[in-house]
Order: C-alpha cells, then structure tokens, then sequence
C-alpha cells in the first residue's frame, strides 16, 4: 500500500480505538474507513498479481517479507472494519431499545433498589461499623487496609456513582464527589488483599 494510505490507515485506527465515540459522533469517519479497507484489498491484489501491474517498495522483498508484511495490513484492516461494523450495530441496537423509554426513568429500578439496601458508612449504619477503618468523613480513613479491614466479612461501604443514588452526603456537593471517588479508587487499590 502507498506510504501515505498504510499510515492514513494507521492514524484513523488510532482514533477509533481510542475515542469510542468517533464512529458514533462522525459518520464519515465509518465511511472514511470503509474506503481506506477498500483501497488496501485493492492495492493488494493489485501488487500480487504476477507479473504486478505497478513497482511498489513491498515488490523489492523477498516472498516470505512480503507475505508477512501484507498478512500484517490485511490484519489491521480487518481490525479498523470490525470496529466500525461493532460501533455502528452498538449505535442502531441502542437507538431501537431508547426508543419508547424515557432517558429519566431508565435508572429508576436501580435506585430504588440502592435505597431499599443503603446502609451508611461508619457509625451511621445501623449495625454499626463494619471494622476499625470505617468512618464517615474520608480524612479519617487509612488508605493501608487495617488488619480488621482485612479480616471482616462484612462488605464494605461503596456509594453507587450516580448522581440520585443514596448517599450520606449532600447532592451536587464537593465533598460528596470527594468521598465517592475516594472509597471507589481506595476498592480498587485494595480489593486484592
């Protein structure tokens, strides 16, 4: 493949792995990456025909470099296509189950079910805390798990990351925002000990 397709091709797979949102957002880059598939099967056939009917850099090879090389951009095409294919049926399969369900009610079921089980951190849980290191204001919280922390069985307190979910702590607060992402983050830091 020309030099400037074989990085075009590069660039926009770049893009659709890491932006997950590109296909969705821009409908030309689907179309764009299409046409970039297209143009590398073409350009492939074209350099293996025997005798091929242009001089390509990919032709000085030998037989082994060349095949590996073309196997390696017939991979990342297919690659950059299945992401495309993926994205768009995400895209139709989301926009047909939005359809007849209110965007505000969608998570309804879930908060009433976090409401129905909340128990608060610390002191505020009714039976009270669940071990040593389980308090209510986060600044009292060792980051190192206690040996009590390591020993209980009792679930520990994580907030549900939602903006209506319950929680000890104002809603649209700082402090409530800080606390979750402290307890969340601290989990993820711990949960293999």
């Amino acid at each position: 493949m020309p030099h400037g397709v074989l990085e075009y091709s590069s660039d926009v797979f770049r893009y659709v792995t890491r932006y997950k949102q590109a296909v969705l957002s821009n409908q030309d880059v689907g179309k764009l990456s299409r046409k970039i598939v297209e143009w590398g099967r073409s350009w492939t056939a074209q350099v293996t025909k025997s005798p091929p009917d242009f001089k390509d850099k990919i032709g000085d090879l030998s037989q082994e470099a060349m095949t590996f090389q073309l196997r390696i951009i017939e991979t990342r095409l297919d690659k950059l296509l299945k992401i495309v294919d993926r994205e768009e049926q995400r895209a139709t399969r989301s926009s047909t189950a939005a359809k007849g369900r209110p965007v505000e009610r969608s998570n309804e079921a879930l908060i009433a079910a976090l409401e129905a089980t909340f128990e608060g951190p610390g002191t505020m849980r009714g039976k009270g805390p669940r071990h040593d290191n389980d308090a209510i204001d986060i600044a009292d919280i060792r980051i190192a798990p206690t040996h009590g922390e390591l020993v209980t069985q009792t679930k520990p307190y994580l907030p549900a990351n939602l903006p209506t979910a319950p929680h000890h702590l104002p809603s649209n607060s700082m402090d409530r925002l800080l606390d979750i992402e402290f307890r969340l983050l601290r989990e993820e830091l711990t949960y293999v000990l």
